[in-house]
């Protein structure tokens, strides 16, 4: 096995400060690695929100389709000069 000169001297003094060798530190780190790998990362539940608006879906949007209302409309048109289709 080969490690970086300053991964191992750092491993070294961390073995020494424990009192163990750097062997059984490095046992020790492969085996956390090993469990940490086979446990599955815990799925959270989402809760996704719930509407209360009523009056259906909107003109051109079916349930079962999926179609869009067509791009356009005269409310969200924009006249050449910039200004919104609606007021005039």
């Amino acid at each position: 096995m080969r490690l970086h000169d300053d991964l191992l001297r750092q491993a070294k003094r961390e073995a020494q400060k424990h009192g163990e060798t750097l062997t059984s530190m490095i046992e020790r780190g492969l085996r956390l690695a090993l469990a940490a790998g086979s446990r599955k990362p815990a799925q959270r539940r989402v809760k996704l929100p719930v509407s209360k608006a009523s009056g259906g879906t909107l003109p051109g949007v079916g349930i079962r389709t999926g179609v869009s209302p067509p791009i356009g409309r005269r409310d969200t048109a924009r006249e050449p000069n910039g200004r919104s289709g609606q007021g005039r």
